[in-house]
C-alpha cells in the first residue's frame, strides 16, 4: 500500500459516521470528496438504493444546479489484497441504466421509481448535461473493468438517444478504485498555489 493510499485509508477509516452505510460508505466517501457536498449524510438518505430490488442502482445522485447526475455500483472486497474488482459488478450497470433511463415507470420497482422519475424529469427540462457512471471499489484498478465500462458507456449513450433523442448528455463511465479515491483525497489536501499578484485595500 503506498504512502497515498495508506493516508486516504486512515482518514477514511476514522469517518464515524458513514459507517453505518456498510457497503456504501465508500461509494459516499468518494462521491463527498468529487463534488464537495457538505451533508453526505442527507445525501445518502435521499439517493441510496441499495436494495434487494434495486436494480443494480447502489445509488442515484441527482444535482440538477450543477447539471449532473450519477448512477453508481458499489463493491466492497473483503480481501483487499485481491489485484481487481469483479467485471461483471461493473457490467451491472448496463442493468441499472436500463430500468432507470427506458423502462416504463409503472414496471420499475418502487425501490428506485422516485429516483428513475426524478433523473427523466431532469434530464426532460434540460438540467443535465453530465452523467457519471461509477463502478466505487476498494480495489486497484483494472483492463478488464474499464473495457467493461466501455460497453456501459455505449450502452447509456443507446439509453439516452432512445428515450430523450433530443437532449445532448455527455457520459462519463469511470472505474473508482481505491487509487482513484486517494488521488480525490490527496488533491483536497494540496495547497491551491495563487502566482499572481493582488492589491488588496485595507484601512488602519
Amino acid at each position: 500500500m503506498s504512502d497515498d493510499v495508506e493516508r486516504f485509508d486512515k482518514a477514511f477509516t476514522s469517518r464515524d459516521d458513514l459507517k453505518k452505510f456498510g457497503s456504501d460508505s465508500l461509494l459516499l466517501y468518494a462521491l463527498q470528496l468529487k463534488f464537495g457536498i457538505e451533508d453526505i449524510i442527507l445525501v445518502a438518505s435521499n439517493s441510496l438504493t441499495d436494495g434487494s430490488d434495486d436494480k443494480k442502482a447502489d445509488l442515484v445522485y441527482i444535482d440538477s444546479e450543477s447539471g449532473f447526475a450519477v448512477i453508481a455500483q458499489s463493491y466492497i472486497s473483503e480481501k483487499p489484497n485481491k489485484p481487481e474488482a469483479p467485471a461483471n459488478k461493473a457490467s451491472d450497470l448496463n442493468t441499472a441504466i436500463a430500468w432507470l433511463l427506458t423502462s416504463p415507470l409503472d414496471k420499475v420497482p418502487a425501490t428506485i421509481r422516485s429516483h428513475a422519475q426524478e433523473l427523466r424529469d431532469s434530464i426532460n427540462d434540460g438540467k443535465i448535461d453530465t452523467l457519471y457512471l461509477w463502478y466505487v471499489h476498494n480495489l486497484p484498478g483494472s483492463k478488464n473493468v474499464k473495457d467493461e465500462l466501455i460497453t456501459v458507456e455505449h450502452a447509456a449513450y443507446s439509453a439516452l438517444s432512445k428515450s430523450f433523442p433530443d437532449m445532448e448528455i455527455n457520459i462519463q463511465a469511470l472505474e473508482v478504485g481505491i487509487n482513484t479515491v486517494s488521488d480525490w483525497y490527496k488533491s483536497i489536501l494540496t495547497p491551491i498555489l495563487v502566482s499572481e499578484e493582488f492589491n488588496i485595500p485595507i484601512s488602519g
